[in-house]
Formats: structure tokens, C-alpha cells, sequence
């Protein structure tokens, strides 16, 4: 009985000492989450094409154009990365997309992307938006997101749908805000101008 207790101790020691050693190993892996103001000078546009390498992406805007939209936020915790749009030709092929980055930490309260998503399509309710489709689960590129869609319409302009696309990726609460004339239009817009290939996928 000795024995066995003796052994049980050393494998119970044994085992503790291999999942301190592989967690140890893991933080040593975790990369510093990037200053919000590093992350937001690491894109670069060439064309109609926009690169961010920190979160692995890029986007192709074409028939579009980028605008001067993005902007760094003075807290130094999030920022609107880019933001476009194409307002040529018919009302059809029109649409807006923006990236925006949120720092995890400076939002304890957002415990999953559903949350965040959540909370800005109520903030499109309280400016007049109808919601076309609550959250819901989306892959965008093979990353995970969270979705939603508003219906929106301003006096004297016609109607055209907005999604909200959440994940978190990289320490930041990653987000896509895409609107267009329908929300198949809105989807297909995502899936065509939106590549991610985040580190370590």
C-alpha cells in the first residue's frame, strides 16, 4: 500500500511538472498585444488593396476607392483602421466597408464577440435601423465571426443594409462593418474583399 501511495505522489508530481512546463511554454509563445497606434500604422493601401499585417489581412475594395475615414482614437484604444466605398455607377453596385479594432482589455465586459455585436446593432436601433437578422455565426476567410444585419434608411435616400462582423482576433475585438443594397449583396461584398490569414493559422 506504500508502495502504491509512493507511486501514486510521484506521478501526481510528474504530472504537474509537464502541465507547468507546457503552460510556461505557451506564454513564452503568446506575442505582447501590439500598441493600438503600431497596429493601425501597419496598414498600407496599394490601389484598391489594403494590407494589415498585424491582423493578417487584406482587403480588396475594387470597383471601390479608399476613402479618409480611418482614424486612431485619442484613448489610444481603438481605431478605424480603413474605410471605402464606391458610390459610381447605379444604385446596385454601391457599397461602403470599414475595419475597426477595439482593444480587448480596455472592454471587460465584452466576453464574446456576440456581446459587441449585440450592442452595436442596438446602437443602430436607437438611430432608426430595423434589424434584418440578429447574431448569428459567419465564417468569414476560415475565421470564425459573429454577424448581424440592420435595415437602414435617412430621409430622402433609399433603403440599404449594414453588417456587423465581430471576431477576436490578436488581444483586439476585430471588427467589419459592410453596407449595400441588399444583405445578400452585403455578404457577397464581405466574402469577395475580405482575406484573413491570421498568425499561427
Amino acid at each position: 500500500m506504500l508502495y502504491i501511495h509512493f507511486t501514486m505522489r510521484r506521478l501526481l508530481a510528474f504530472c504537474v511538472f509537464v502541465l507547468l512546463t507546457a503552460s510556461t511554454g505557451l506564454v513564452a509563445q503568446q506575442k505582447p498585444v501590439e500598441d493600438i497606434a503600431a497596429v493601425y500604422a501597419e496598414g498600407k493601401t496599394t490601389g484598391t488593396t489594403y494590407k494589415n499585417a498585424y491582423f493578417g489581412l487584406t482587403l480588396d475594395v475594387a470597383p471601390g476607392e479608399f476613402t479618409k475615414g480611418g482614424f486612431l482614437s485619442s484613448e489610444g484604444k481603438r481605431a478605424r483602421l480603413i474605410d471605402a466605398h464606391n458610390h459610381a455607377g447605379n444604385q446596385d453596385n454601391r457599397f461602403e466597408i470599414a475595419v475597426l479594432a477595439d482593444l480587448q482589455t480596455a472592454n471587460p465586459r465584452v466576453l464574446s464577440p456576440d456581446i459587441y455585436v449585440r450592442s452595436v446593432r442596438h446602437s443602430f436601433e436607437r438611430e432608426g435601423a430595423v434589424t434584418e437578422f440578429a447574431e448569428k455565426p459567419v465564417t468569414i476567410s476560415g475565421v470564425q465571426f459573429t454577424c448581424a444585419v440592420v435595415r437602414q434608411k435617412a430621409e430622402g435616400e433609399v433603403t440599404h443594409y449594414t453588417g456587423i462582423y465581430s471576431t477576436f482576433l490578436n488581444g483586439y475585438i476585430f471588427s467589419i462593418q459592410a453596407s449595400a443594397g441588399t444583405p445578400e449583396k452585403v455578404e457577397a461584398l464581405v466574402s469577395r474583399a475580405v482575406k484573413l490569414e491570421p498568425a499561427g493559422q
